[in-house]
């Protein structure tokens, strides 16, 4: 979610986020989505939008 426009994958990848909050937020976001997956095999073409919308949520607050 911290891409931007320029940005290099390596760069961002090497130097990690200390928010351990938006850490935890990420995780509960992902044990919600296979939760949602195991009861709805369905939303397997939405959760992935879900995520990276969670993830973006979190880079902004």
């Amino acid at each position: 979610a911290r891409w931007r426009p320029g940005d290099r994958w390596a760069a961002l990848l090497a130097e990690p986020s200390r928010d351990w909050a938006g850490y935890a937020y990420l995780v509960v976001a992902l044990a919600v989505a296979v939760l949602v997956l195991g009861q709805a095999p369905a939303f397997v073409v939405v959760v992935p939008g879900l995520l990276v919308f969670a993830a973006v949520a979190v880079e902004r607050r």
